[in-house]
C-alpha cells in the first residue's frame, strides 16, 4: 500500500493520514511518498506531520520512504524546511528511494551530517529556516544528543537552557529588532517552559509505558515566529478555540498602542508512548477515551507522578503544572496531541488559577468542538505539546 502526503498540509489532513495508516496496520507494507515544496497551514502543522511520521515508523509494516524530487535538486530542498531531514533520519533503517526506486541514502547522508555539524559547531545561523528553528535530539545515532542541551549524554540543568532560549530569541529579533523589550520580558518564562517540558520528555521519549527501550527514539523543540497580518490570521484559524484566542490577542494588542501583533510558537515533541500510557502504565487499547482524558488531565496536577515510576522525576505531573502556571501568567495557549485526543487550553480567556476559591482549573477542551468531552481521533504515537507565548506579557 502507498500513502501519499499531499503538497499542502494542515491539522485535519494529518488526522486523515493517521486514520489511513491505522486502517491498514494489517497489510503487508505501507510505503510513504513524500513530496518536496510542502506548504503548512494552521497552528502547529509541521510538528503534527512529525507525529504522523513517528506513528508510521512505529508500525510493524512501515515500508519505503519515497521522496518525489530529482536527485540533483535534493540539496536545494534540504535547505528550505525540516520535514525531509526529519523523515529521512526517522526512516533511515527503511529503504529511502526516489520515484524510480533508486536509493537516495548516499545523497542524503552528507546533507543530514551537515545539519548536525552546524549544531555541534554552535552555528545556529545555518540552522534557522525562514521564521523557524528546529532542535533535534536522537538516541539511536552517534552524536545525536546535541551539546546545546546535553553534556556526555546527560540533560543539562535549567540554568543552561539559556543556550536554546537565546537561539529562539535570536530568531524573533532577526525579524523585528524593535521587540527587544518584549523579548526580555518573556525570556524567563520561555526558559522555564522549555526546561520543564523537555525535562519530562527527555524521560518519556526513550521508553514505552512498559519500560521497553524505544528505537528509534527522537525528541525535539521547534520554534516559529509569527507576525499576525491578515493573511497569517486566516491561515492559522483552523479551530474555533484558537480563532477565539487570536481574535482576543489582536484586540488586546490594539488597545496598547505601538505593539506589533506577534507571538512565538514553541513545540516540544517526542516519539514515546503518549501521556496517558506513560502516566497509567497501561496500553492504549486497555484505556477508554474517558480514562485516557482523565490521565492526561492528571499530568497537569501539581505533585502527580507517573504510575511507572512513582516518587521519581520521570514524567512527573508537576512539570506540566508549572507550564500551565507560566502560560497563565503570560496569557498563552496550549495544544496537546497525544494518543487519541487533540486538546487545547486558552489562558488568555480562561485563567488556570482562580484566586476567589484558591483552586486550579485544569480543564482541557477538544480541538474541534470546544467540549470537555473529547472526540476520538486516530491513534498517534508520541506526544506533541504546542505553546503560544504572546506579546502580551502582564495580564
Amino acid at each position: 500500500m502507498l500513502t501519499e502526503i499531499p503538497t499542502s498540509i494542515n491539522g485535519e489532513q494529518v488526522e486523515s493520514l493517521l486514520q489511513n495508516i491505522n486502517n491498514h496496520r494489517n497489510e503487508e507494507s505501507i510505503d510513504l511518498e513524500l513530496p518536496v515544496n510542502l506548504t503548512f497551514t494552521g497552528f502547529s502543522a509541521l510538528p503534527s506531520l512529525f507525529q504522523f511520521l513517528i506513528t508510521w515508523k512505529r508500525l510493524p509494516n512501515s515500508g519505503k520512504l519515497i521522496i518525489k524530487a530529482p536527485d540533483t535538486l535534493l540539496p536545494e530542498y534540504w535547505t528550505k524546511d525540516y520535514y525531509l531531514l526529519f523523515a529521512s533520519i526517522l526512516a533511515w533503517d527503511n529503504d529511502i528511494v526516489n520515484k524510480n526506486g533508486e536509493s537516495l541514502k548516499n545523497i542524503i547522508r552528507p546533507l543530514n551530517r551537515e545539519f548536525f555539524n552546524n549544531f555541534w559547531k554552535n552555528n545556529t545561523e545555518q540552522i534557522i529556516k525562514n521564521d523557524s528553528v528546529l532542535f533535534l535530539f536522537i538516541d539511536h545515532i552517534p552524536n545525536g544528543l546535541l551539546p546545546i542541551l546535553y553534556s556526555n549524554g546527560k540533560l543539562r540543568g535549567e540554568s543552561e537552557f539559556d543556550n536554546i532560549t537565546d537561539a529562539i530569541v535570536d530568531l524573533a529579533l532577526k525579524k523585528h529588532g524593535t521587540l527587544n523589550k518584549y523579548i526580555k520580558q518573556i525570556q524567563p518564562s520561555l526558559n522555564r517552559i522549555l526546561y520543564e517540558s523537555f525535562d519530562n520528555t527527555n524521560n518519556w521519549a526513550t521508553q514505552s509505558h512498559t519500560g521497553k527501550i524505544l528505537s528509534p527514539s527522537i525528541r525535539g523543540i521547534f520554534a516559529k515566529f509569527h507576525e499576525l497580518n491578515r493573511n497569517q490570521m486566516n491561515l492559522l484559524q483552523d479551530s474555533l478555540g484558537f480563532t477565539t484566542y487570536l481574535k482576543e490577542l489582536k484586540i488586546r494588542n490594539q488597545e496598547r498602542l505601538g505593539l506589533i501583533n506577534t507571538f512565538l510558537e514553541i513545540t516540544i515533541f517526542d516519539s514515546g508512548s503518549g501521556l496517558a500510557q506513560v502516566f497509567s502504565g497501561k496500553s492504549n487499547e486497555f484505556l477508554s477515551l474517558e480514562e485516557e482524558y482523565d490521565y492526561v488531565r492528571k499530568c497537569l496536577r501539581k505533585h502527580n507522578t507517573s504510575h511507572t515510576a512513582v516518587g521519581t522525576a520521570y514524567a512527573r505531573g508537576i512539570g506540566l503544572h508549572k507550564i500551565m502556571s507560566t502560560l497563565n501568567d503570560t496569557g498563552g495557549f496550549l495544544k496537546i496531541r497525544t494518543g487519541r485526543m487533540s486538546l487545547f487550553r486558552d489562558f488568555l480567556n480562561v485563567k488556570f488559577f482562580n484566586p476567589n476559591n484558591d483552586k486550579y482549573n485544569e480543564a482541557l477542551l477538544d480541538w474541534d468542538n470546544n467540549s470537555s468531552i473529547p472526540n476520538i481521533r486516530p491513534y498517534a504515537d508520541g506526544t506533541v505539546i504546542s505553546i503560544v507565548i504572546p506579546q502580551i506579557v502582564s495580564q
